[in-house]
């Protein structure tokens, strides 16, 4: 995962929730134990409830994303995702590649060999989705280019 921050909301949701089950099977009947359990438990809660807003968020830009493909909308599309790449504070840092290979696609569909040599040349390294490469030949086979 490339979101620190995600990542370590993982590692605290993982971490109290072994505290809450090692607490839970002890029989120890010190003051503080219900304290941490209720300290684990809201901080499972808190995590939860970030991913959560995060599916939620990613289901509805999914959701204009797709009705702009189902009516071959490119043009707004390529806006749509320039404007995304573009933004200065990135939500999630992962869907910058999904939004370069939309990119792709569009330019792709669009058949403007200008800006899918663009479009390519900004993934780096691993980045690339592993499609990108079919997408990638094909266009070097079609201009001939083996």
């Amino acid at each position: 995962m490339k979101n620190k921050i995600l990542s370590l909301l993982s590692y605290a949701f993982f971490a109290s929730l072994i505290v809450f089950f090692i607490l839970n099977s002890s029989s120890t009947p010190q003051p503080w134990v219900g304290t941490v359990k209720l300290v684990c438990i809201g901080v499972c809660i808190f995590v939860g409830l970030v991913y959560l807003g995060v599916f939620i968020y990613c289901a509805i830009d999914n959701k204009k994303i797709d009705k702009m493909l189902d009516k071959d909308d490119y043009d707004n599309l390529i806006a749509y995702a320039n404007n995304k790449l573009n933004t200065k504070i990135q939500i999630f840092p992962e869907r910058k590649t999904y939004y370069q290979y939309l990119l792709v696609l569009c330019y792709m569909a669009k058949q403007d060999d200008e800006n899918i040599e663009i479009a390519f040349s900004n993934f780096t390294g691993n980045d690339m989705f592993p499609i990108s490469y079919y997408w990638k030949a094909c266009q070097e086979f079609a201009q001939g280019r083996r």
